[in-house]
This record gives C-alpha cells, structure tokens and sequence, in this order.
C-alpha cells in the first residue's frame, strides 16, 4: 500500500460515519488508544481517523499510485466529499508513498488533474518519501 488516505479530527463521529460508508477502511484509530499497539505504554493517539487504500501500487511507481487515486476519487467522489466535510473532520489526505536512492534528493510532479480533483474534494496532498538502501536491493 503506497497511497494511503487518512481523514482525522479530535471529534470525528467516526463511528456515525462507518453506519453509512461506502468505502473499504483498512485503518481506524481512536483517541486515548496506543499509538503503536506492540509499545501499550508509549504515546496514546490524540484524535479518531480512519485509512483507506486510493492504490496499491509500490512505492517506486508513483506514475501507477496516481492513475489509481485519480479512478478511485472519481468513481467515490460523493462519499469522499461527505467524508472531507463530515463533523469533526479536521483534516483528509491523500499520502502518496515513494522511494529515493542515494544521494538522497528527489523531484516529483503531480498532474493538474489529481491536484484539481483533490481540491475540489477538500483533500490535501502528500508526499512520503522512503529513502532504499541500495546494497539492500543489489542482493
């Protein structure tokens, strides 16, 4: 999974939105829970979200990940819309995950069409950057 969107917010009726979803969740959190559940003492979540899958195309093929999030936006544009503006919602992303070689430095371009069909659904745009370690992937 390489573009993941999350919505979020510290009074998300998350539980009033799942009554009537559409969308295949992967992921919720509720506040007050364990950050990481294999650390139950470490840092508690301080909000309620919920993940969903746009694509799952690796992290080396953002060309794949953003044909998909832009079929899978299009064809959810009614739910995504009430999701982005549902009450608590504080903030939606769209996370498109991608690798980077060493040196370390990296440019990516995102189409007019993604960005003007995340705006419109009141979606915000993100780039998570993994860096590979080369002698890993030599082997």
């Amino acid at each position: 999974m390489s573009c993941i969107l999350r919505a979020w917010g510290k009074d998300f009726g998350i539980d009033e939105f799942m009554e009537h979803n559409e969308l295949e969740v992967i992921n919720t959190w509720y506040r007050g829970n364990p950050k990481l559940p294999t650390r139950p003492q470490g840092r508690n979540v301080e909000s309620l979200g919920l993940s969903v899958e746009l694509s799952a195309a690796d992290f080396c093929e953002l060309d794949k990940q953003v044909i998909e999030a832009i079929d899978f936006c299009k064809k959810n544009k009614t739910v995504l819309k009430r999701l982005a503006s549902f009450e608590g919602v504080e903030g939606i992303v769209a996370d498109f995950g991608v690798n980077i070689h060493p040196p370390g430095w990296a440019s990516f371009c995102l189409p007019p069409e993604l960005l003007m069909l995340l705006g419109e659904l009141g979606i915000s745009c993100e780039i998570s950057v993994y860096p590979v370690d080369e002698e890993e992937n030599d082997t």
